[in-house]
């Protein structure tokens, strides 16, 4: 039986009666023998000797005999005539047809169980190239095997019947065929079928997005893998859990379970014995998983190493669409757009081919996530529309089909109820106590059928109320974005719009009267266009920046680091600065303190909080920056833990206007426009402090300020100090 999603072969007892009539003369594919063209040529020579010969026999006995003779050796020849072409046309088709032909003939020539073995590998046969003829051979041998009393034939058409209403879609009918090979598989103590019919089961609840329910299946049918010694069915079954569990966000159990795959094939693939899959499909299934997984946990290089051996291994158009959207979501982290876009392309069209919705659905999703991670938000958009009309489209359909199951159940239950009206007719005049007994049992059924029709109705509305509200919810944080879009789009126009206008001034300036100016304003007007050129760099670098962050794809090297020399470092770079205001920058720390962080990310993080001090104090005024080590409690900590844990403390404290309680309350946010302005008539784009604290909880710090209008601004930043190090605090480190 080939129960899965590959067209390969299996070892099940209906393919082993496939594999005794399948002939094995390698063909051309574009020439198909039919025999019935040679035979009637034999017929119109037949017939028109036979209308001759009355003629001939007029004149005279002796030719009527040689008419006979020959007309017997013209058939003979064309008998065999027939026969060669038959042999010559049997060398020159495919095997699939030749397939088809001998077990079409022994649909005809047999009876009872080898018709039905015929009937389910033409089923096999046509599974994976017209599924409508699949559906049909397979019920045709289902109902055989039925009339017949073929228990194992029974179990083998109601599971192959329930995996293609499985594929179509229609969870309710495949659910009730499969449901009905496990009851059979209990009552003949299969433990195979049991274990087939379990994961039949977990398959259907797992596309319906019952995870925990799907989980369980899977797990009973591993167990009935493990009872049979079927090494191969436990590497199926650990490849299917590890893909339930990255749906389910499990991300470290995919991957162990996905890696524990891996090392069971390597022990049983040289004897593989499970039918149901190939060990490409497996292996596919299990790199992928992991694939994934890594990629959520953004280990790129981990995660494209198993999509590129997903895509080497396997051949399941399926599992090679994941492994190209996975390849193109990682690219587009990475920030390869043409990669990204190609691969994503190339999953999507595949998806396509498939046909599936499901996969058409989770295509349009990896697409709308690769054009946002390259902040292509309109492309994003329009893919994120396409998988929420698609993801819509499917939860309609599967309401219809539950609204169709219920009303084959009320259909029922109405015929069982006037079969019962008219047994009660026929019967009634039995006597009063069997009418009273009657009534009371038809009562009964309306009774139950209209609770359960109105407890059916209830569940249905339920369902589409949640799936409305999920609906408005996706299409509230759409627009959210799509409103940030915008906002960013406009103060980023807005902020370079007034630069590169000065910029271009100055540069026709220059163009237009560089013989009559003056050296000393040409020097002038190159630092004006040099400043103008710093601050789109500077709004540019902050939006990459806050991207970053927000999408996770900063990438830290914590490490044992000198914080006194950061900072040093950085309070060199704006000494002159500052100076150009008069403010006297004053350093007092430790020269060994040292915390575990990232030193381009610690410096930027200085840089950000040490201009903001200098930009917003008034000529003349004081900046401490301090540094020392701290003993402190993290608000990530559980509630019941009292540990203290080592930290450093870098704190920069202003003379400058202070904050009030309202912008503090939205100091860290993204474009926050704040009541003070710089002292100097410098720019601000409200990005640096939403910068400051992304990156400091990224390195597992925590940022805050302390202010009160009028009295200046202390912003508090806290790191966790680097292991093995002394820490010692001067005496003039509390500010």
């Amino acid at each position: 039986m080939n129960y899965g999603c590959h067209a390969n072969p299996s070892e099940g007892w209906g393919t082993g009666m496939t594999k005794h009539f399948q002939l094995t003369t390698e063909t051309n594919e574009n020439h198909i023998y039919k025999p019935s063209s040679y035979r009637n040529i034999v017929i119109s020579i037949t017939i028109l000797l036979s209308r001759c010969l009355p003629m001939l026999k007029q004149h005279s006995a002796y030719c009527s005999c040689c008419i006979v003779l020959s007309t017997v050796i013209t058939f003979q020849c064309l008998v065999f005539l027939e026969l060669y072409a038959a042999e010559e046309s049997t060398a020159t088709t495919t095997p699939v047809t030749r397939r088809i032909d001998s077990l079409h003939r022994i649909v005809v020539t047999t009876h009872d169980t080898s018709r039905v073995k015929a009937l389910y590998a033409l089923g096999e046969t046509y599974l994976f190239q017209s599924i409508d003829s699949a559906e049909r051979y397979y019920q045709r041998g289902l109902a055989l095997a039925e009339s017949i009393q073929m228990p194992i034939g029974v179990l083998e058409g109601l599971i192959m019947c329930g995996y293609i209403l499985d594929n179509r879609g229609k969870y309710f009918e495949a659910l009730d065929s499969v449901l009905r090979a496990l009851s059979l598989a209990e009552t003949l103590h299969n433990g195979r079928y049991r274990g087939i019919a379990f994961h039949a089961i977990g398959n259907i609840y797992k596309r319906q997005g019952t995870y925990e329910v799907a989980l369980h299946y899977y797990q009973m049918s591993l167990q009935e893998c493990i009872n049979t010694g079927n090494c191969s069915g436990i590497a199926a079954e650990h490849a299917v859990c590890a893909e339930v569990k990255f749906l389910q966000q499990d991300n470290n159990a995919a991957i162990d379970l996905g890696n524990k795959t891996l090392q069971i094939m390597k022990e049983c693939q040289q004897h593989w014995n499970e039918a149901r899959f190939t060990p490409q499909y497996v292996l596919g299934i299990a790199h992928n998983t992991i694939g994934f997984a890594y990629l959520a946990q953004h280990s790129i290089d981990s995660a494209m190493n198993h999509f590129a051996d997903a895509l080497n291994i396997s051949y399941d158009k399926a599992i090679l669409s994941k492994a190209q959207c996975g390849i193109g979501l990682a690219n587009a982290y990475q920030g390869k757009t043409q990669k990204a876009m190609y691969f994503g392309d190339q999953g999507m069209r595949l998806a396509l081919e498939v046909g599936r919705k499901d996969y058409i659905r989770d295509s349009y999703w990896y697409m709308a996530n690769i054009f946002a991670s390259l902040t292509k938000y309109d492309s994003a958009y329009y893919y994120y529309q396409r998988h929420i009309e698609l993801k819509e489209a499917l939860n309609k359909e599967q309401i219809a089909e539950k609204m169709a199951h219920l009303s084959q159940l009320q259909e029922r239950e109405r015929r069982e109820y006037e079969q019962k009206q008219q047994t009660f007719v026929q019967y009634g005049l039995g006597g009063v106590c069997i009418l009273a007994v009657a009534f009371a049992g038809l009562m009964a059924s309306r009774y139950r059928l209209k609770h359960r029709s109105e407890d059916a109705l209830q569940a249905v509305n339920a369902q589409l109320n949640e799936a409305n509200e999920e609906l408005q919810h996706q299409n509230k944080a759409l627009m959210e974005l799509s409103k940030e879009k915008d906002e960013l789009l406009g103060i980023a126009a807005h902020d370079l719009k007034n630069p590169l206008s000065g910029i271009l001034s100055i540069a026709d300036t220059l163009l237009l009267y560089s013989n009559e100016i003056s050296e000393t304003n040409k020097h002038q007007l190159l630092q004006s266009i040099v400043r103008s050129s710093e601050r789109m760099f500077r709004l540019i670098s902050n939006l990459l920046s806050i991207n970053a962050i927000e999408r996770g794809g900063m990438t830290l090297q914590l490490m044992s680091l000198n914080v006194k020399d950061c900072v040093d470092s950085v309070v060199n770079d704006y000494k002159l600065r500052a100076e150009q205001k008069g403010i006297t920058l004053q350093l007092i720390g430790n020269d060994t303190t040292f915390a575990q962080a990232d030193e381009a990310a610690l410096v930027e993080v200085l840089e950000n909080i040490i201009s903001n001090a200098v930009k917003y104090s008034p000529q003349g005024k004081n900046i401490w920056i301090s540094v020392s080590p701290q003993a402190a409690m993290l608000t990530h900590q559980p509630s019941n833990s009292n540990d203290q844990i080592p930290m450093i403390r870098i704190s920069v404290r202003d003379e400058g206007p202070g904050i009030s309680a309202d912008d503090r309350l939205k100091l860290f946010g993204k474009f926050s426009r704040l009541s003070a302005r710089p002292t100097g008539g410098e720019h601000s784009t409200g990005l640096g402090l939403s910068i400051v604290k992304g990156i400091v909880e990224a390195m597992n710090g925590r940022v805050w300020c302390q202010s009160e209008v009028g009295e200046g601004a202390t912003f508090i930043m806290e790191l966790p100090a680097a292991p093995f190090v002394s820490q010692t605090a001067p005496e003039s480190a509390d500010l």
